[in-house]
């Protein structure tokens, strides 16, 4: 009983000794969504480049980000997703706030509602 209680401790303390700063946070990040994928790369100097792409579209949205932890904002974002894990019916232009989590030695960015972006590292690409 003990050791399980010690590995989970262990465990907890393992997924929230990072605290989500502007400089841990750069790099890129992938969300696969049912209907296409959507990669995110937070770069140094605040911005941000967003890129979806399916078997038929591929757009690009470039914007700034702030990070007021563990809140990430993306300044005018392109919002692909309704909420449900569905394609968007109209593609809008909004500040997306994303919750910065560290979990298994990567960062995942989400919003509770659609695939969250997971940091793309050497070992997961």
């Amino acid at each position: 009983m003990f050791t399980v209680i010690t590995a989970v401790a262990v465990a907890s303390i393992g997924l929230s000794c990072n605290k989500p700063t502007s400089t841990n946070l750069v790099g890129r990040y992938k969300a696969e969504r049912s209907y296409g994928l959507e990669f995110l790369e937070l770069r140094t100097n605040g911005t941000y480049v967003q890129v979806f792409t399916n078997s038929t579209t591929l757009q690009t949205n470039i914007g700034t980000w702030t990070l007021q932890p563990p809140t990430l904002t993306l300044k005018s974002a392109l919002i692909f997703d309704d909420g449900l894990n569905r394609p968007a019916t109209h593609v809008v232009t909004n500040d997306w706030r994303l919750d910065t989590k560290w979990v298994f030695n990567i960062w995942v960015l989400g919003d509770g509602h659609a695939e969250s972006f997971v940091q793309i590292t050497p070992e997961n690409q």
